[in-house]
């Protein structure tokens, strides 16, 4: 293997991160990382694309988790707004190791988290962990389309910071740990 040449490569990826507003085929892969941080240790990021879940808890409780951001890389609308949306759609399938895929039959987690950053302003930087608000919600309560948009999220929870997050995610573990027995 070249050395060199592999650290040219991982600083350029690091940079594509590494900017006020992340493009979107990334944002999601940096949602999910920066969500298992405030997460702590007890949760690890899957880290397969096209696994049914994102997070899983030492227990078994899996996450996946959706972002959206009011302002984008790209110019969405003469406004430079975009509308909020979070894919909701049940895979037909996921991949188990990277090598096997595996029939889904609904959406496997047990606990959806939207990442939503809506600082739409000069000032927004998604690298900032202050301007993003967390979703969480129970998968049984999401209803059964393709996608969600704020507003029916709201009506299904409040909103949290990332401080409250695992005391958010915990909360509703929990409830599914007494009442649907998934440990």
């Amino acid at each position: 293997m070249n050395v060199e040449i592999h650290s040219r490569v991982l600083d350029s990826l690091i940079g594509l991160f590494d900017v006020p507003l992340i493009q979107n085929d990334l944002r999601g892969l940096y949602a999910e990382h920066l969500i298992a941080e405030f997460l702590g240790d007890e949760w690890n990021a899957v880290g397969l694309a096209w696994a049914g879940w994102d997070l899983e808890h030492e227990d078994g409780t899996k996450i996946e988790v959706k972002s959206s951001a009011a302002k984008q890389s790209w110019e969405p609308s003469k406004n430079g707004k975009s509308l909020p949306a979070f894919n909701i759609k049940a895979s037909k399938f996921h991949w188990l190791d990277g090598s096997s895929r595996l029939k889904s039959d609904g959406r496997l987690a047990q606990i959806y988290i939207f990442a939503w950053h809506g600082n739409d302003t000069k000032d927004a930087d998604q690298r900032d962990v202050d301007q993003w608000e967390f979703f969480v919600v129970p998968t049984d309560m999401l209803p059964d389309q393709k996608s969600i948009g704020l507003r029916p999220l709201k009506n299904l929870t409040r909103s949290v910071k990332h401080k409250e997050l695992l005391r958010e995610v915990d909360k509703i573990r929990m409830g599914l740990t007494d009442t649907v027995g998934w440990v």
